[in-house]
Parts: C-alpha cells; sequence; structure tokens
C-alpha cells in the first residue's frame, strides 16, 4: 500500500508543473474570438488607444482593449484622412471634431470604447468580453463602413 502511495505521489509532483501550461478558460475564450476575427477577414494587433480616448470602467485596463482591423483597397494618389471617435455611453463622438461620426458605428457591440479609420485600414479598439456573435457585428459594420472610405 506504501508504495502506490510513493508512486502516486511522485507522479502528482512530476504532472504538477505542466498543468501550468495548459491555457485559462479566459485565454481559450480570447483565442476563440480571434479566430473567429481572422476567419471573417479581420486582423488583430495591439495598438495605442487614439489619442484622448478614456477607458472606461473599473475593471477596464488599458492593455485589456484590442485592435479588431479591416484593410482597405490602397486609394493610388488619393489618401484618406485619419480619424478616431471614442464612444461615450451610447453615444460617438469625434476626437478630431472635423469627421462626422459614420453610421455604421451605432450598430458595435458594448465593448467597443474606439473606432478609427485611416489610409490602410478602418477597425475598432474593443474589450474582447463577448462572445463570437459579436466579432460578426463588428465584421459587418466594419466591411459596411469600408463600402464609403
Amino acid at each position: 500500500m506504501g508504495i502506490y502511495l510513493l508512486i502516486a505521489l511522485i507522479l502528482v509532483v512530476a504532472i504538477a508543473p505542466l498543468l501550468q501550461f495548459a491555457p485559462s478558460k479566459r485565454q481559450r475564450r480570447i483565442a476563440r474570438l480571434r479566430e473567429a476575427a481572422a476567419l471573417q477577414g479581420l486582423f488583430v494587433e495591439f495598438r495605442q488607444l487614439p489619442a484622448g480616448t478614456p477607458v472606461g470602467g473599473e475593471d477596464t485596463r488599458v492593455g485589456d482593449v484590442v485592435f479588431y482591423g479591416l484593410r482597405l483597397p490602397p486609394q493610388g494618389q488619393h489618401r484618406r484622412e485619419r480619424a478616431s471617435w471614442q464612444r461615450q455611453g451610447e453615444e460617438w463622438r469625434p476626437l478630431d471634431r472635423r469627421q462626422p461620426v459614420p453610421a455604421e458605428l451605432a450598430s458595435l457591440p458594448a465593448g467597443v470604447v474606439a473606432a478609427s479609420a485611416d489610409d490602410a485600414c478602418c477597425g475598432v479598439y474593443w474589450v474582447e468580453s463577448a462572445e463570437p456573435g459579436a466579432v460578426a457585428r463588428i465584421h459587418q459594420a466594419l466591411a459596411a463602413w469600408s463600402q464609403r472610405l
């Protein structure tokens, strides 16, 4: 009986460090969201929030905000103007005060805190807190928005 207990103890000691390499539930959820984004043609980047964008909520840190973008076709000699918007509650406002708020931003999920467009892409900064259905909503909004840029 003592030998079996010793073998079990040795196995537990040997296997325990390996369990730390298993992804957490949150990491698996984020991986599913990013995979859904990639399958829909979006790219994911860690970017700085546009200047002047506060991150809302006590449980949200700047490091939790990720950029999901859609690449735009080149315009040739015509350059798109860089613009950014931030969400305040249910309202969107431009950060540079020159650009009107794109109508497509109203359909974005609640975790989206900001949006931006430039010559290469349009996209949103959001806290990956929703299910893959939110990624589909982001893709639909960005696809519609990109048609007007």
